[in-house]
């Protein structure tokens, strides 16, 4: 596509990529602009493969008027698609579930560290296509998160020790002293716990016969209190009636439930 292949002149073969998915070189101008010509051609996804030997470019950039997926490969990736081009090529782009967003193979989080260096970014920060966005990343976004894993690097690397103030042998509970506040309660409520660890946790709403009233969004928290609000409306929205529900919260293998009252 365009004269050099990288997408950052005028596409001269759009008639092609109409339903396909756009094999694009990175090149000088940014991600953004690659994916919105492809995707005014007519792809239906992009794959932009490096021109330098490596890792995949991790790729930056924000347009809210592109909609297709766009993924980043090794040269060495494209280089073989390429060769296939001219007997047909079948792709699909997925999710991996088993992966971590931003992680290596092993499920490390990635420091940012990009080539030429950029001074007072490099290694400074985590890279940026961690998902949920983590603080100390090189740019703010408008979904940064407050989960730190600052803690655990600086254990890695030796600067700092585990800690703890349990006895050897005994395990902490993955959630403790939750409680909802106010309660009873009218308009609505904060659903309060304590996370012995950082993870994914999940807080449902129960009316008195064990129906799912409502299923908060799931969220990576980090460790310490926690404090959720809960609206007192259902899951499409409508107010709850009065009467008893319950709150459970579960993260990991540690659920912890307690009783609520909403009043007039």
């Amino acid at each position: 596509v365009g004269t050099t292949s990288d997408a950052c002149e005028p596409i001269v073969n759009g008639a092609a990529l109409v339903g396909k998915i756009a094999l694009i070189d990175r090149g000088t101008c940014n991600f953004t602009f690659k994916a919105a010509a492809a995707q005014a051609a007519g792809a239906i996804a992009v794959i932009i493969g490096n021109n330098v030997a490596g890792a995949p470019p991790a790729m930056g950039g924000s347009d809210p008027s592109i909609t297709i997926p766009v993924v980043s490969i090794t040269q060495s990736d494209a280089t073989a698609i390429k060769g296939q081009l001219g007997t047909g090529v079948t792709a699909s782009i997925g999710v991996d579930n088993s992966r971590l967003a931003g992680t290596d193979l092993e499920g490390r989080p990635r420091m940012y560290a990009p080539n030429p260096i950029e001074s007072g970014s490099s290694v400074s920060h985590w890279d940026t296509p961690e998902t949920p966005n983590l603080l100390m990343e090189p740019f703010i976004s408008s979904d940064l998160t407050d989960v730190d894993l600052t803690q655990w690097a600086f254990a890695d690397i030796g600067w700092v020790g585990p800690t703890s103030g349990v006895p050897a042998g005994s395990t902490p509970p993955t959630i403790a002293r939750g409680f909802a506040a106010p309660n009873p309660f009218s308009s609505g409520t904060a659903i309060k716990f304590s996370l012995a660890q950082s993870g994914q946790t999940r807080i449902e709403i129960f009316d008195l016969g064990g129906r799912l009233v409502k299923r908060l969004p799931a969220a990576w928290r980090p460790f310490g209190m926690q404090s959720v609000d809960w609206d007192g409306t259902d899951a499409r929205g409508h107010r709850a009636p009065t009467g008893v529900y319950f709150w459970r919260v579960s993260a990991g293998a540690g659920v912890q439930s307690g009783r609520m009252v909403r009043v007039n």
